[in-house]
């Protein structure tokens, strides 16, 4: 008797240290009292869902988005700004000083893009001649120049089209009339020798001579007759542009929109746990909450388990609405279930890991944010989400591979739509739980002995 109501005592203390139930439901009534935050929590998908679509849209498309400026001093112009009207939104700047005008406009940022048509445009390419169009943009921001520029070529390319298709015809046409000609004349040089023949004997010594003559006419002439034919089948577009591109599929069925969802999954959950992971803990300390619970001898694991499980019921919203999200714009998913849980739960843990830890060496809630958005920041411009980390310095992409970000996207990624298996992630799973691990195993240090 006296083992068993030993046993049942220990039990007890043992359940009565653990107490993560207790924890949870303080987590959760907690959460309820901020209605801010939820409501904060699942709005940022979607916001971000927005702007990130938004952009991609811009990105794959420009010109569309863009204001152009033009001056033009050719008065044969009107058919060139038509046909690049439907690109841009065009403004005409007219005047003796349209050119200042133009680029006073691109620098204030009225203009995204400003082009200049000189007199002899048409002219010039009436006679077959390439012609220039110069072009001004805001170098100060390189991004916008660069994309305004592209979209410019763009922009021009119908008109190219067009320019290039009249060009070819107008060449068929004269390559045309001038194979009439050359097979006239070597229809008359053909009859006179005809006429030779029949009046050798008349011609005497003359004969060979005159027969020579034609024989090497009618031969060079036949010859000029294949080259034209040459020229007569040659493509124009050939020389414009000799090699074209066709963009083929290195995912077949797989859109943009498939592979958005990882990226922004991860944004959303790094900027979320990183701020209420660490005002959490933050707010624990002011309350003597930890106090109370190392008071009580309850296991500190405890606490910090009641935190991850806690997140990773916040991120499991996020996760399934910005899956929903994404599949109303078109995305296809292929994944196997418990792979894909496995990342959700590995990324989840991290990116809670973190805030705690930034949570337990702050201050206050002011300090815990700002260095949320210290760590967020660079984490972001670092992950490859916005700008392509393939064409960066190899320092930045050494520093890239460390930071979590970059990994847990491309993780998601692989394991969300191209169907990665449990085997083939297994190494970035490993990565990332052992990067969580340390964490929290900091953090429990920092909480038990601060």
């Amino acid at each position: 008797m006296k083992g068993l109501a030993r046993l049942k005592g220990l039990g007890g203390s043992l359940l009565a240290r653990i107490r993560i139930i207790g924890m949870l439901f303080k987590e959760f009534k907690l959460l309820v009292r901020r209605r801010k935050t939820p409501v904060l929590a699942l709005t940022l998908p979607l916001l971000l869902l927005i702007i990130y679509s938004a952009a991609t849209a811009a990105i794959s498309n420009p010109q569309s988005f863009i204001t152009a400026g033009v001056c033009s001093n050719d008065p044969q112009a009107d058919e060139i700004i038509n046909m690049v009207e439907g690109n841009f939104e065009i403004f005409r700047v007219t005047g003796d000083n349209c050119i200042s005008e133009l680029i006073n406009k691109v620098r204030s940022g009225e203009y995204l893009i400003g082009f200049v048509i000189p007199d002899n445009f048409s002219t010039t390419l009436g006679r077959g001649e390439q012609a220039m169009i110069t072009y001004y943009v805001d170098d100060s921001n390189p991004v916008t120049a660069s994309m305004s520029s592209l979209a410019l070529e763009r922009g021009f390319n119908s008109y190219s089209r067009s320019v290039v298709t009249s060009t070819e015809q107008e060449l068929e046409r004269v390559s045309g009339e001038a194979r009439e000609k050359l097979q006239s004349a070597l229809l008359i040089l053909n009859s006179t020798r005809q006429v030779i023949q029949d009046n050798r004997a008349l011609l005497g010594i003359t004969f060979n001579l005159m027969n020579d003559y034609l024989d090497n006419a009618i031969n060079e002439l036949t010859s000029y007759d294949e080259e034209l034919a040459f020229v007569e089948d040659l493509n124009v577009g050939f020389l414009t542009k000799p090699v074209i591109f066709g963009k083929g599929e290195v995912y077949s069925g797989v859109n943009t929109s498939s592979f958005n969802f990882a990226t922004i999954f991860c944004i959303v959950s790094l900027f979320t746990l990183l701020l209420l992971a660490s005002t959490g803990i933050i707010f624990d300390k002011k309350t003597n909450y930890l106090l109370r619970i190392k008071a009580t001898g309850t296991f500190l694991p405890t606490y910090l388990a009641s935190k991850v499980i806690f997140y990773l019921t916040i991120s499991l919203a996020q996760f399934f609405l910005v899956m929903l999200l994404m599949m109303f714009q078109g995305a296809v998913y292929n994944f196997n279930i418990l792979t894909l849980l496995a990342s959700f739960a590995v990324i989840t843990t991290l990116n809670t890991s973190i805030g705690l830890f930034i949570g337990s060496i702050s201050e206050n809630e002011n300090v815990a944010i700002l260095f949320s958005l210290t760590l967020s920041l660079p984490f972001l411009f670092l992950s490859g989400a916005f700008f392509p980390l393939e064409f960066m310095p190899v320092y930045i992409k050494w520093i890239a591979r460390i930071v979590p970000l970059y990994t847990e996207i491309n993780l998601l990624k692989q394991v969300s739509v191209l169907g990665l298996p449990m085997s083939l992630a297994e190494p970035m799973l490993i990565e990332l739980g052992v990067i969580s691990l340390i964490l929290l195993v900091i953090n429990y240090l920092i909480i038990k002995y601060k």
